[in-house]
């Protein structure tokens, strides 16, 4: 019996080892911090931006139709913590301003907006943490879309009103996706994908 049990345990820990990679696979990874890419709401097909185009705090972050190169639509992903087949933890980071998307003044009530503020390493308002919103097996390996949880708030990045006009405000909001994309069950206001990703520019912040 003690041989049939030690048998057991193997068999156990070589099928999570090989069961593991697979569902890994599937959690969503933005770009590495040496690069940048624009940040687009999945149901409007907009793009965020600071709402001018300034280096200055407390500025709003709206969406916009998508520039491609213009570098205040243009984000990069700081990790803090990345834990092994875990979401990971991030700072989104304007590559035109050089500031971080940030919970204004900690808010924690639904609909409040979010801005641009100087990036510190302590504020967790300025912390998101990312989740996968489902995955299709026809899809990417490493979907390029999820949700942005605020580390302060608990509650996702959205586009106020579901929007898809230009101007339309980001602000944080109770979590609604669910599922996959393509089942019908996701909040498309609160899903966010990253296109056109390359090499960040060193004179830019």
């Amino acid at each position: 019996m003690k041989h049939l049990s030690r048998f057991g345990v193997l068999a156990l820990l070589l099928g999570v080892m090989l069961i593991t990679p697979a569902v890994a696979q599937y959690q969503v990874q933005p770009p590495q911090d040496e690069y940048d890419s624009v940040l687009q709401n999945y149901g409007s097909r907009l793009c965020l931006q600071p709402e001018q185009e300034a280096p200055l705090n407390g500025i709003a972050i709206v969406q916009q139709p998508c520039k491609g190169k213009d570098p205040y639509q243009r984000w990069h992903f700081l990790a803090k913590r990345l834990d092994f087949q875990k979401p990971g933890i991030y700072w989104v980071t304007n590559s035109g301003s050089g500031q971080c998307l940030d919970d204004r003044d900690g808010k924690t009530a639904d609909s409040s907006p979010v801005q641009q503020w100087t990036c510190n390493t302590t504020s967790t308002t300025m912390q998101w943490k990312l989740e996968t919103v489902g995955y299709s097996p026809e899809g990417p390996l490493y979907p390029p879309w999820g949700q942005f949880i605020n580390m302060r708030s608990g509650k996702c990045l959205d586009v106020r009103w579901g929007s898809s006009a230009p101007g339309a405000v980001l602000q944080i909001y109770h979590c609604t996706s669910s599922g996959t994309l393509d089942g019908g069950h996701a909040n498309l206001a609160q899903v966010f994908e990253w296109l056109g990703t390359m090499p960040r520019d060193p004179n830019q912040h």
